[in-house]
């Protein structure tokens, strides 16, 4: 009777510890498609109705080479198929996604091969519209596009629960692999920051404005408190609304007093968009900081 026991617990152990193997491979499973192999699908454990987040890792073997990661309802088998597109560009070599009828992107972000990215998409199935986001490997989150429209094809789709990945080179050894698939079910409101340029270089005494684009996700409805930091000396940044209402001027003098004194100038925002302006020297006849 002792040996049928023990030899009992020791099936008992062998098949928790055969569960946990396989828990652990399908946590770091990941999913690879070729040149050559069409699209490779792989349901969702659960079918989104709703607003949720679809996170990933995404690595392409080569830069410059066109293959993309998509969101369906059902396998797909070509791009129609999908609602949600994030790509690797090939021709311009950046990462773009699908918005409407055509590929675009609010951020310029360009890839290297061999680098794997970070993706966050904040999907709405029922209002059609989707956010993407990216972290290149050491790097910080960037936008790539907020609210984007689900591919034209799929305006109507009501669930999604299908990820594809593709390479569409016609290359055996062109590879792109997804790992650490992961979905999160009712997004977090939050919001998005861009600014149109980039960047610009300008000579001593000149200006030049930007235009920073605030936009609401998962029924973002808060302020949103904007601030001007990092100046070089003798600049200053102005915040200003479209509309011409009230200007925050903030001076290099005032901006390198606050912040030595660990306050931050700021100005508030509620769901408008501002213009972020830099200018060339201080009003002398500016008293105190925050006139304006």
């Amino acid at each position: 009777m002792k040996m049928q026991r023990r030899s009992h617990l020791t099936r008992i152990l062998l098949c928790l510890l055969v569960v946990a193997c396989l828990t652990a491979q399908g946590l770091g499973q990941c999913a690879t498609a070729t040149g050559t192999s069409g699209w490779v699908n792989t349901p969702f454990a659960v079918v989104q109705t709703g607003t949720f987040s679809a996170t990933f890792d995404a690595t392409p073997l080569h830069s410059n080479m066109n293959s993309v990661v998509g969101l369906s309802q059902g396998a797909g088998v070509a791009y129609s198929a999908f609602a949600n597109l994030v790509a690797f560009n090939g021709t311009q070599g950046m990462i773009l996604a699908r918005n409407g009828g055509g590929y675009a992107a609010q951020t310029n972000v360009p890839y290297t091969g061999g680098v794997t990215y970070h993706f966050r998409l904040v999907v709405n199935v029922p209002a059609h519209t989707y956010s993407i986001f990216v972290t290149p490997a050491g790097g910080s989150e960037l936008i790539i596009g907020n609210n984007y429209a689900f591919r034209n094809e799929q305006s109507t789709v009501t669930s999604l629960n299908n990820y594809g990945v593709f390479v569409g080179t016609a290359v055996a050894a062109d590879t792109l692999t997804v790992c650490n698939f992961a979905i999160s079910s009712g997004g977090v409101a939050d919001f998005s920051l861009s600014a149109s340029p980039t960047s610009q270089t300008i000579t001593a005494g000149g200006s030049t404005t930007y235009s920073v684009n605030i936009g609401a996700i998962n029924g973002f409805s808060s302020g949103v408190t904007l601030s001007v930091s990092g100046l070089p000396t003798g600049a200053t940044g102005e915040l200003q609304r479209e509309s011409g209402q009230r200007v925050w001027t903030i001076c290099a003098d005032c901006l390198h007093q606050q912040l030595d004194s660990g306050k931050q100038l700021s100005a508030g925002y509620h769901r408008n968009e501002w213009q972020l302006v830099t200018l060339g020297e201080c009003d002398p006849e500016r008293k105190r900081c925050g006139d304006s």
